[in-house]
């Protein structure tokens, strides 16, 4: 799954890898973005502008019918399932002071753990066996890479970089995270293990890469080259692949697990 365009209302596409369909997800004239396939592949999770120009977080089906509200969030606030699919990790944006941070929402009823307060960041993603969440944060003047332990609310800071590091993934397997950090004011991807030891670059040169996402399988990460075009690479960083379409990718999927 993708988002695109990059000029006009964004709006959520699926695109098979071998280029013989692309069809858009979730129609309609308001603008979608940041969807995330539900770890069952039965619903799908993204945001959406309204013509007044509030940005709502919405659960539905992927041709949008059946959507609810979740929750009124800020533009380029992004959002992510639970192992459970009961619930979500999601940054809100202070429309004061625009500071982002991270709260966990509850679908349905349940005892599932949740946050007392707040946690200061953007750009969750939930580990695969539901009891960490990381994300990227200011602990030290610039954006880092760090991890959640959802039992004690303790941190873990994994990066520590004098430039922003953003959009950290998780791999399907949980053993490894991917992020974009900055080298030589280009974006690039890398991947490190996920006791934030093994760090690895993955690109290079002025094409760079942001926004990684992993295939269901672990083998593949799907990214967005110099700022426009899609691209895949094996999880080592080999066999890079561009293709023909252009937006950010948001997902691969969908998955074929259960809740």
């Amino acid at each position: 799954m993708q988002q695109g365009p990059l000029r006009g209302p964004p709006s959520l596409v699926s695109y098979e890898l071998d280029g013989t369909e692309t069809s858009a997800l979730v129609p309609g004239p308001d603008g979608a973005a940041a969807g995330r396939w539900a770890p069952d592949g039965r619903r799908l999770l993204w945001t959406q502008q309204s013509a007044d120009g509030t940005v709502a977080l919405v659960v539905g089906d992927p041709d949008g019918t059946a959507s609810s509200v979740v929750a009124k969030v800020g533009a380029g606030d992004t959002a992510t399932w639970a192992p459970d699919c009961r619930r979500i990790a999601v940054s809100l944006r202070d429309d004061t002071t625009g500071a982002q941070a991270i709260r966990l929402l509850t679908l349905d009823a349940s005892d599932a753990p949740s946050l007392d307060t707040d946690v200061a960041g953007a750009s969750p993603d939930w580990s695969p066996t539901g009891d960490v969440v990381v994300f990227a944060g200011d602990r030290g003047g610039d954006t880092d890479i760090v991890v959640l332990d959802l039992a004690d609310g303790s941190e873990r800071q994994l990066t520590d970089n004098t430039v922003g590091d953003t959009g950290p993934r998780w791999s399907p397997a949980g053993d490894h995270i991917a992020w974009a950090s900055r080298v030589n004011e280009r974006k690039q991807i890398f991947v490190m293990g996920a006791d934030g030891g093994a760090k690895m670059q993955l690109t290079f040169g002025m094409n760079g890469g942001e926004h990684p996402v992993w295939s269901p399988d672990g083998e593949w990460i799907a990214y967005q080259q110099a700022g426009t075009a899609l691209a895949i690479m094996r999880a080592d960083g080999s066999d890079h692949r561009l293709l023909d379409i252009v937006g950010i990718p948001t997902d691969w999927g969908p998955p074929t697990g259960s809740c």
